[in-house]
């Protein structure tokens, strides 16, 4: 559903991680490529071979798994009407999705796959390319939404079972986010204390950094909009969703990879960036598409539904409204610094 070509969120990538990497020795890095990008990790201490292969089977594991296009995963079967077997980290990825599902009523989806192949905004048909972008019909667009309905498909013991619909399913809104929480545990568990987890541009784990974190403007392309400091995200999963990522653009018009399961057609609600923060990564994976998918004037009571929950009451958010030129927030004012002047910072008065 998201965030994969292009980087949306950046953890000071060409300033503060080439202090961070570059100007103190005791941090190291390594990488490996899963999730159609980049899975990058930097971390206080030396990284053993032993860390670095725990790490590289987890992720492989879970790119196998959840892969569109890889005959063996676990999804492309499913979605090619073959059994569909899911291991025990398959079980709690699809678990969640139900879960957030439920609770987003539909925003988060992970049924909407054939709508995002249909407009070629998926992962796997997008093309920046293609000459004269003309958008599906209104036929095809009400005929594609009826196999968009995720409550069609159940897990039955450990195989995904799709109720005889023709439900077609792409988990790349919540895996990446999973991802960093399992890699984040590994890296724990070795003692880890300092650094970061980055999947692509959009989905990472903060240990801790020791300056500030800034989110890419969603209009001005190799710029930021505003930046967190970093003592206000110490072991914090975060993830942006944006209308910028994946889109293509006819008369003037924008057509983003978001797509609206009740309108079938790419998000209209003037929301171009949407940060979450903190619960886990595949909680901020899944909401940060959600609150993209969330008209303005139902912003504020969706955000203050979520913060109530027991569950999710320690989720913060940043939301770039674009059509007031505002930057909506849960953090305090001190914690946000604003880098362009034309938005306005509007703190949430109920947090």
């Amino acid at each position: 559903m998201k965030k994969i070509l292009h980087l949306l969120l950046a953890i000071c990538i060409l300033i503060c991680s080439v202090c961070f990497v570059g100007c103190n020795a005791s941090f190291n890095s390594f990488s490996l490529s899963a999730f159609n990008t980049e899975v990058f990790i930097t971390v206080k201490g030396n990284i053993s071979n032993e860390v670095k292969d725990s790490i590289t089977a987890c992720v492989n594991a879970l790119d196998e798994e959840f892969s569109l296009t890889n005959s063996n995963s676990c999804v492309y079967k499913f979605n090619n009407g073959e059994q569909a077997l899911l291991s025990t980290d398959g079980q709690a990825v699809f678990n969640l999705s139900k879960e957030y599902y439920a609770y987003t009523d539909g925003k988060f989806n992970p049924a909407v796959y054939p709508l995002t192949k249909l407009w070629k905004l998926s992962a796997d048909t997008f093309d920046v390319t293609i000459p004269n972008y003309t958008p599906p019909s209104d036929t095809l667009i009400e005929n594609t939404k009826a196999q968009c309905d995720f409550d069609n498909v159940n897990l039955i013991t450990d195989t995904l079972i799709a109720n005889g619909s023709q439900t077609k399913l792409d988990f790349g809104g919540i895996v990446k986010g999973y991802a960093t929480d399992k890699i984040a545990e590994i890296l724990t568990s070795y003692g880890y204390t300092e650094g970061y987890v980055r999947i692509g541009g959009s989905s990472l784990y903060i240990l801790s950094v020791p300056s500030s974190l800034s989110i890419k403007h969603p209009r001005k392309s190799g710029d930021y909009i505003l930046s967190v400091k970093g003592s206000a995200i110490k072991n914090t999963p975060l993830s942006t969703s944006g209308d910028y990522e994946r889109f293509y653009e006819k008369n003037g018009e924008r057509f983003c990879h978001i797509i609206d399961t009740y309108t079938g057609a790419p998000i209209k609600t003037g929301i171009s960036s949407a940060t979450v923060f903190g619960v886990s990564g595949a909680f901020t994976d899944a909401f940060s598409t959600a609150i993209c998918c969330t008209n303005l004037t139902e912003l504020e009571e969706f955000i203050n539904d979520i913060t109530t929950s027991q569950s999710y009451k320690t989720a913060k958010f940043i939301v770039v409204n674009e059509v007031e030129k505002q930057i909506i927030t849960t953090f305090s004012e001190n914690d946000i610094t604003v880098l362009d002047t034309a938005y306005t910072l509007v703190k949430l008065e109920k947090f």
